[in-house]
């Protein structure tokens, strides 16, 4: 592996201080600030799902539970909403305020549970929303009986060095969409778990989890449309991870997944290279950067 020039094709629009690589289950590279912790932003949606796998496979829920037996008061306009359906994106939820102008928060409504009219009917379209895959702040801990921090530890013993903190501070719950302080070598951590199996987790949920689940609906573009899904839409999106079975990343196998989140964070786990690669940050966000990671792991695996 040239680690050297696989760090070389991330500049100048992605500084690699944070990357970590990892493989065979060991860590072989961890840049100068790996041990920094950020705010991981969407990439703790990986986490999240983590947590509703595990409950899943305890038998606490099932994934076409509607979320109402779960959140109390919202059977009234979202009567069909599943956790399935939280967790591929295809809810149609949606809050007042936030992105849609009501309200001065930056990304969702301030109270997500503040619930509004659907933006489409369940299971019929995908939209990256954060408003609804926030609705499992609430859900998760309501059937696991614990904060998502709490579950979290239990399943994956090895991922310790992190915080999951609230949504806005208002008392809601670990924040599903964009809560986790963690740096890229604790990711890294995590990240192993995943690229082990993720243990204690149905393994038909983990190939489910980082398989295409919504490729067969059209992506949301109305009047609401947030456009962060990426450039392939929902096509790759299983359980929040992503899929590389599109061929997003030509110098990745198939098998290889993803996750993204706000000023550039990413962790990759590909399981038949049995690498890891990590990067956090707060650097404002960027994109167009799938070629610049492309050329990295083709530099790195070649």
């Amino acid at each position: 592996m040239n680690i050297p020039a696989a760090l070389d094709n991330l500049h100048p629009s992605i500084a690699p201080d944070t990357v970590t690589i990892v493989v065979g289950g060991e860590l072989i590279h961890a840049g100068p600030c790996a041990d920094e912790r950020f705010n991981i932003m969407s990439v703790t949606k990986a986490a999240t799902c983590t947590v509703a796998g595990h409950l899943v496979t305890q038998g606490k829920c099932t994934l076409d539970d509607p979320v109402a037996k779960w959140i109390d008061g919202f059977d009234d306009r979202y009567p069909a909403v599943t956790l399935r359906h939280l967790l591929t994106m295809t809810s149609g939820y949606n809050a007042k305020g936030g992105t849609y102008g009501v309200d001065e928060c930056s990304d969702g409504a301030i109270d997500f549970l503040d619930a509004a009219d659907p933006v489409f009917d369940p299971g019929t379209m995908w939209h990256y929303h954060d408003d609804a895959l926030r609705l499992l702040t609430v859900a998760l801990p309501n059937i696991g009986g614990e904060s998502l921090d709490a579950m979290l530890r239990k399943i994956v013993p090895t991922f310790t060095d992190f915080e999951w903190i609230d949504y806005h501070g208002n008392g809601r719950g670990n924040d599903a969409g964009s809560g986790i302080l963690t740096s890229a070598r604790a990711l890294s951590d995590f990240g192993r778990y995943w690229c082990a199996g993720a243990s204690g987790v149905d393994p038909v949920f983990v190939a489910d989890a980082t398989r295409p689940q919504s490729a067969h609906l059209p992506e949301y573009r109305g009047p609401l449309y947030r456009g962060l899904g990426g450039s392939d839409g929902g096509a790759a999106m299983g359980y929040l991870w992503r899929s590389n079975s599109n061929g997003c990343f030509p110098a990745l196998p198939p098998d290889a997944f993803w996750i993204s989140g706000w000023n550039h964070n990413r962790l990759f786990v590909v399981p038949s290279k049995q690498l890891v690669v990590t990067r956090t940050g707060a650097d404002g966000y960027i994109d167009n950067t799938i070629g610049k990671w492309d050329a990295f792991f083709a530099a790195l695996l070649n």
